[in-house]
């Protein structure tokens, strides 16, 4: 009977002294989870593969610029120099997007995003599919990656639960 009494005491206290201790606010992971951060003003040029849609984990937002520039956690990069950055900015003006019925699944849907000139060029929404085989092809782009730059688009794709091969 004791230790039950001490107990209720132990809680008695415990509760206010609880809910006197300050919360810690959540950590900032930087910006739109879906649509991310966008580069600052000076990168008038970029591209920015994303995720649509609601899911249970973050997806990375990668972005493929010319230039470097500041990002959040969840936002990656990849700084290309100017001629590679234009093959891939060819590739993705040359890919088809032939849309999708309005029921499709959108946390299935992918979409890849480009800015010329600080004005939005392209903006391509593809399915679950053509976006696993968009992004295995740009793997596939013959301008020798380095390691670091096909990482983020290899972590995307994986991410999204596309089978890419290595490039």
């Amino acid at each position: 009977m004791k230790t039950v009494l001490w107990g209720l005491v132990l809680i008695f206290f415990a509760v206010p002294a609880a809910a006197l201790v300050p919360s810690t606010p959540a950590p900032d992971l930087g910006g739109d989870p879906i649509y991310g951060t966008p580069p600052p003003s000076s990168v008038k040029n970029w591209i920015r593969l994303n995720v649509l849609g609601d899911r249970n984990a973050p997806t990375p937002i990668i972005w493929i610029a010319a230039q470097d520039f500041e990002r959040s956690i969840l936002n990656g990069h990849v700084i290309l120099p100017a001629d590679k950055y234009q093959r891939v900015a060819e590739f993705v003006q040359s890919t088809t997007c032939p849309g999708f019925p309005s029921d499709y699944p959108q946390e299935q849907a992918f979409q890849a995003t480009e800015y010329a000139s600080g004005h939005p060029l392209r903006f391509c929404t593809m399915p679950h599919r053509q976006a696993c085989e968009f992004l295995s092809e740009m793997q596939a782009l013959p301008i020798s990656w380095t390691r670091s730059q096909i990482h983020p688009i290899e972590v995307l794709a994986l991410t999204f639960h596309c089978h890419v091969a290595e490039p």
